[in-house]
């Protein structure tokens, strides 16, 4: 079963997403001299990432559909 197009940038962009956020979540944490909690950082990454990814989708949905509408004028 082939995945479409907007489910896999919607997917790269939540990863990428809650990625970030973790990873800044992590820095602060490192930068407050507290120690690293791993679940904190999944749990960011996930969470996160997961709402970012349906907050783009739209967005993702917008551009997809264009690019589209363009390639079938050419």
């Amino acid at each position: 079963m082939k995945m479409s197009k907007l489910n896999k940038e919607t997917i790269k962009h939540g990863v990428y997403s809650g990625f970030f956020y973790a990873l800044g979540m992590a820095l602060f944490d490192y930068l407050g001299h507290q120690d690293f909690d791993l679940w904190k950082f999944i749990f960011g990454l996930l969470f996160f990432g997961f709402f970012m990814g349906l907050l783009f989708r739209p967005t993702l949905r917008k551009k997809i559909n264009s690019a589209q509408k363009k390639d079938r004028l050419k």
